[in-house]
């Protein structure tokens, strides 16, 4: 999880403003109604979630209805515009058609109707669900709707972009039984893409979100979790997706965003060597590249001056990682840090490298 809560404001400031923002998408379907918990699972204005960190205020949340079966088919939501991370108007979502589906909730049966109670801001991403047995299911049950996304914007299909979408059922909280859930997403004038999400309750608590984002390998197999998956390169202004399950149920989608340019490694701060882990590993490969030209951010350049990459190995992309190294618990005793003493750091510099002592943590994520 990337949600920074820094002891210290000016260290926060010095991170988040020197990582250049992907334009995004971002939709969070939710439970409606809860009765004394509705705000766990929307995100608002000064929250932050998503593996591509956004903003609440441009998190778009679609209300799907009450906790449980929706057995009589129904519109499971009104076509909504969708708004990017600058609150712009980029596309628009719809169900195909009116449908029966299943409103759940990863923490608990949709009747007991608990959250994760995390700490953050993911776990309202992931504390409810919309759950369906799509047109390429197998028919039990029955549902026909499919999620349609059209009109995206040009800032995306231009240069292309990357789909995630989110999943985490109740298996692992509410039964011991395995789910498995199918995503079709068939981009306009393109062939159908296959991918899918494991959910297996024979892992107890551990296939429960717990503010760890774990890749799918796209393997059905047992005893395994997943709650995110990745399809990089789509460039239709318009894309189906089918929710499905093979295993006599429905499939659960969380949520999903758009991302221009998505990089797993790029976008954890500190993240030089694309590992997912801010460690000693990527700090030798910025005092070994420092103060050189590189062209990559694997080479040490995570940032420049303005907050974008200037293909330089310097005191920014130092900064960077220690921010984030220190935030994640780690400790710069006893490190050498000779090579950043020539040339002399400016005031400023000085300034910030004495603030790294004082930040507070970060779960890892």
């Amino acid at each position: 999880m990337r949600t920074f809560k820094p002891v210290m404001l000016a260290a926060s400031f010095i991170l988040v403003s020197s990582l250049a923002m992907a334009q995004s998408i971002s939709v969070n379907f939710h439970v409606g109604g809860d009765a004394d918990a509705q705000a766990d699972h929307q995100l608002t204005a000064g929250e932050t979630a998503g593996l591509e960190p956004v903003d609440g205020a441009f998190w778009n949340n679609i209300d799907v209805g009450a906790g449980g079966a929706h057995n009589d088919a129904e519109a499971i939501f009104a076509s909504t515009s969708l708004v990017d991370n600058s609150g712009a108007s980029a596309a628009t979502i719809a169900p195909s058609v009116d449908s029966t589906y299943f409103v759940g909730y990863a923490a608990s049966a949709a009747l007991t109707a608990a959250e994760l109670g995390l700490a953050g801001n993911d776990d309202d991403l992931f504390n409810s669900y919309l759950a369906l047995n799509g047109p390429n299911g197998d028919g039990s049950p029955a549902d026909v709707g499919i999620l349609s996304i059209t009109g995206i914007s040009s800032t995306f299909t231009s240069g292309g972009y990357d789909l995630i979408i989110y999943s985490d059922s109740d298996r692992g909280s509410a039964s011991g039984a395995d789910r498995t859930s199918v995503f079709t997403v068939t981009p306009g004038g393109g062939s159908p893409i296959t991918v899918l999400a494991e959910d297996d309750g024979s892992l107890g608590a551990d296939a429960t979100f717990n503010n760890n984002f774990v890749l799918s390998d796209n393997t059905d197999d047992s005893d395994s979790y997943s709650n995110y998956i990745l399809i990089e390169g789509l460039t239709a202004d318009s894309f189906d997706i089918d929710v499905t399950s093979p295993d006599g149920g429905r499939g659960a989608i969380s949520g999903f965003q758009l991302v221009v340019d998505f990089v797993t490694g790029a976008n954890l701060p500190g993240d030089v060597n694309d590992d997912m882990t801010v460690d000693i590993l990527d700090f030798n490969i910025i005092r070994d590249n420092f103060r050189d030209s590189v062209t990559e951010f694997t080479d040490g350049d995570l940032t420049g001056p303005s907050g974008v990459r200037d293909n330089v190995v310097d005191f920014h992309d130092y900064i960077e990682w220690a921010t984030a190294f220190q935030l994640a618990g780690g400790s710069l005793a006893g490190l050498e840090l000779n090579f950043l003493q020539v040339p002399e750091p400016t005031s400023g510099m000085i300034v910030v490298l004495g603030l790294l002592t004082v930040v507070g943590r970060r779960p890892r994520k």
